[in-house]
């Protein structure tokens, strides 16, 4: 379904657990080139961690039993806000506002679980979601089953939403194929994804394509004349690509170094202006040599055969639809839907293959790894903006104006109270131990040592470049600290690295080598030194 730019085009879809179809998702975005997508039914619980590239996924998961959930997917450069918690009775949702042409418009993504049998509270539920005041789309799976919408038959949820519909002011959307077609041939196909709004006659008829692996259908609409309103994206430099010949060039025809002499500057102000010249003409060439890009849009590029297995799997499930007895095409359907699956499992680890053997064989990039996994597991936190007072700080030059006062008040306060001699030496921060091997308190030193007036008393143990001394260079405090920071890790990673995850044997390996032994074997040679009781410490757990 094409849409024009100035058209909105959402889905909706049962996902019967998202989980499972991330990619095959990524290709049905990309490729129908859609807006916002609803999605019921997601499986997912607060601690698993569900994106989408290129798009926000705002989520409301089922915290107490099992199935359930529901969230609702937003390109990256529409202007939308999230709605408060929507307290409903029975019916799970969650929702959007996105600024348009003609104001306002609230996507709500619902579903409405097939086992709740109290009329009430689905009616009080879905009075409460139309009483917006603006213009509102609401849809999902609410399993109310009607004529009306081309269903096999009535039930009660069906009922009290036409009833509703018929006294109210909202209409019900919905394709003229059915969207769910249940395993069991003995039952009939039905049309329970629909939608649920108040500006039908700008709406498209919504159809229901072949796509996805469930047992329901996406439903896509384009919602016609509303162009929704964008928010620009940040770019960054992308350094790896930089054309440096083109830098250097640029550079070097801007500025004329024979005509630079140190003699020729008399004042502050001329060389703030040499400074500011040079800094312009730099700026100037990474314009022109560095090309930009969207962070964050990392993704697994779909091989073209996995696409046309996707296809035949496709074509298979219509036969299947049009005939549920021919159980050939179901069994096929189900096969390519398994094959797929492996074969998607198999990209996932030959990307991350890629991906950590880069970061493993690059030398000057030790710590990649370790903050590529950080950002996996959780999410990079947002900062707050600047405040001085009572004042917001948003522009860069109100806060290097900010920052520049509040430097160099801490430091003018620092050397206004010190002498020259106490600024050489930071007194909090110094510390002394005593190595040696008697236990004896006359062959210990007496006194502290001073720094100034100032006693610096003597520690049990240090730590300088990483590694904890004690002062009889036994090393047990570094052991231990080596022992516990290992442990730590492999806690913090065993979500990566369990008999259960995704990742192979392969990728394990790769990370244990790459991020936990070096923190276990960092100094390694003490080892060699230490007494024999230190070596006899449990061994880390096998996960992987």
């Amino acid at each position: 379904m094409n849409h024009l730019p100035e058209d909105i085009k959402f889905a909706q879809w049962n996902a019967n657990g998202i989980s499972h179809h991330k990619y095959e998702l990524i290709d049905f975005l990309s490729s129908e080139k859609v807006d916002i997508c609803a999605i019921s039914e997601t499986f997912l619980k607060p601690e698993m961690k569900f994106t989408i590239p290129g798009y926000r996924v705002y989520r409301l998961d089922r915290t107490s039993g099992a199935k359930g959930g529901v969230a609702i997917i937003v390109k990256r450069n529409i202007n939308i806000q999230l709605l408060n918690c929507i307290s409903l009775k029975t019916i799970e949702a969650i929702g959007v506002t996105a600024q348009t042409s003609t104001g306002p418009l609230t996507f709500i993504s619902v579903y409405h679980p097939g086992g709740n049998n109290s009329q009430p509270c689905f009616s009080h539920d879905i009075l409460k979601l139309v009483k917006i005041k603006h213009k509102f789309i609401i849809c999902g799976d609410l399993n109310a089953r009607h004529k009306a919408w081309n269903c096999e038959s009535n039930n009660w949820a069906g009922k009290v939403l036409f009833d509703l519909m018929i006294r109210d002011t909202f209409s019900v959307c919905h394709p003229e194929t059915p969207t769910h077609f249940p395993s069991d041939h003995n039952r009939r196909p039905s049309t329970i994804d629909i939608i649920v709004t108040n500006i039908p006659h700008i709406l498209s008829t919504p159809i229901a394509p072949t796509q996805l692996s469930s047992d329901h259908l996406p439903v896509i609409t384009v919602i016609q004349n509303m162009n929704h309103q964008t928010v620009p994206q940040n770019k960054i430099f992308d350094y790896s690509r930089a054309n440096w010949p083109l830098f250097r060039k640029t550079v070097s025809n801007q500025i004329n170094l024979n005509s630079l002499h140190h003699s020729s500057l008399k004042n502050p102000v001329q060389i703030d202006e040499l400074i500011n010249s040079l800094t312009e003409t730099i700026k100037e060439a990474q314009e022109l040599s560095v090309p930009k890009i969207i962070p964050g849009h990392y993704n697994i590029k779909m091989p073209d055969i996995i696409k046309s297995l996707i296809r035949i799997k496709n074509s298979y499930r219509r036969k299947w639809q049009r005939n549920r007895s021919d159980q050939f095409s179901k069994f096929m359907m189900n096969a390519l839907i398994e094959l797929i699956q492996k074969k998607l499992a198999t990209v996932r680890n030959d990307s991350w293959n890629k991906t950590l053997e880069a970061i493993s064989q690059d030398g000057k990039s030790s710590n990649k790894l370790w903050k590529l996994v950080k950002t996996i597991k959780k999410p990079p936190s947002s900062i707050p903006p600047l405040q001085a007072g009572n004042q917001l700080l948003l522009s860069p030059h109100e806060k290097c104006a900010a920052l520049k006062t509040q430097f160099e008040s801490a430091h003018n306060l620092t050397f206004d109270s010190l002498s020259r001699h106490e600024r050489m030496l930071n007194k909090e921060k110094t510390e002394a131990i005593f190595f040696t091997r008697n236990t004896s308190t006359l062959r210990l030193p007496s006194k502290c040592a001073n720094i100034g007036d100032t006693e610096i008393p003597w520690n049990k143990s240090i730590k300088y470049l990483g590694i904890t001394l004690d002062p009889r260079l036994t090393f047990q405090k570094h052991i231990e600290d080596r022992l516990q920071k290992s442990e730590k890790m492999l806690r913090s990673l065993y979500g990566f690295i369990n008999r259960k995850a995704k990742l192979n044997t392969r990728n394990k390996i790769l990370i244990y080598t790459s991020i936990i032994r070096p923190v276990l074997t960092y100094a390694s040679p003490v080892w060699t030194d230490c007494a024999a009781t230190h070596k006899n410490y449990p061994k880390p757990a096998s996960v992987a």
